[in-house]
């Protein structure tokens, strides 16, 4: 608990510092977001790399005083525009646009040292909301993960109600990713690095395993295979399909966009546990077939990420 207090008071007196130095945004123009999404659509998809980094610029010194779905929202599209530009430079021998790119994804890791410290004090949701903004973003650093991970076993003890299935979902989702794909540099950012993070996982692992059976189709198709390989056992991965077949998820056109997320999820815990198809139900297995039909009619067939079943493993 001291270690949790003291990550909350150096995000705090860095957010004091933040303030005092850029103080105050100007209100003589509209808000970075609104500038940002429009100058994005109107060049193409934001391949003017000079107002590109202008906006960058901006939401490096004002992150501390937007509100945070503003920062979110802002990452992303500069994240998606960094991308742009690295893969133009790698095909046209850009220089210019490789270095570009480099310092859109520095504004947007220093936009998520805001997020980082705005989330110690955040409700459930708003942690789920920034997890899931670095992974995408490829944001992601261990000290980012640790803050939003002592705050959720925080939420477990003080507030346990505001982790709702959704939440908790798009948590595990998210820490998932980071695992898989890294963030910052290219690091993966653990969820059990530190005593304080495997505190959290256990505590989490359980609320995921209550709340399981009360997962909608959405739901399931937030988690990612690289928290369910990593981190859960066979108990809890026969409840994912379980319930997954409850929903008939994948068989109806609501549930088709998460056909892949749930076929790699059964693949990776069929090849981890040979023996999981005998405990499973009947109307299980028979899912499993309809699964396996429904795959081969859509447009492509999920491959599971090799990455999240060959690290090592934690599991109940």
């Amino acid at each position: 608990e001291d270690l949790i207090a003291w990550r909350r008071r150096v995000q705090a007196e860095r957010k004091a510092l933040a303030d005092s130095v850029f103080g105050a945004l100007p209100s003589s123009q509209p808000p970075l977001l609104e500038r940002l999404s429009s100058g994005i659509a109107q060049d193409g998809g934001g391949r003017d790399a000079a107002q590109l980094l202008a906006y960058a610029r901006e939401l490096e010194s004002s992150a501390y005083q937007l509100h945070y779905r503003e920062v979110m929202t802002c990452m992303s599209l500069l994240a998606k525009a960094a991308g742009r530009l690295e893969q133009e430079g790698r095909l046209d021998g850009q220089i210019e646009a490789l270095l570009a790119a480099e310092q859109l994804h520095s504004a947007v890791d220093r936009a998520a040292a805001a997020l980082a410290a705005e989330v110690l004090n955040g409700d459930a949701s708003q942690v789920a909301d920034t997890l899931v903004t670095m992974a995408a973003s490829g944001a992601g650093r261990q000290e980012y993960l640790d803050a939003c991970l002592s705050r959720v076993l925080e939420l477990l003890t003080t507030d346990a109600h505001s982790l709702t299935p959704a939440v908790v979902a798009r948590i595990a989702g998210a820490i998932g990713r980071m695992q898989v794909e890294g963030g910052v540099g290219g690091a993966r950012p653990s969820a059990v690095c530190g005593e304080i993070n495997r505190r959290f996982l256990a505590s989490f692992k359980a609320k995921l395993s209550e709340l399981l059976p009360a997962f909608l189709e959405d739901d399931l198709g937030s988690l990612t295979v690289g928290f369910t390989a990593a981190f859960l056992g066979e108990a809890e991965l026969r409840k994912i399909l379980h319930r997954a077949a409850q929903l008939e998820l994948g068989l109806t056109p609501r549930s088709l966009k998460h056909l892949p997320t749930i076929q790699a999820i059964e693949e990776a815990a069929r090849r981890q546990h040979p023996f999981l198809s005998a405990a499973l139900p009947l109307f299980m297995a028979a899912t499993a077939s309809d699964f396996g039909r429904s795959v081969g009619s859509s447009a492509a067939r999920s491959k599971p990420l090799e990455a999240a079943v060959a690290g090592p493993a934690v599991r109940s």
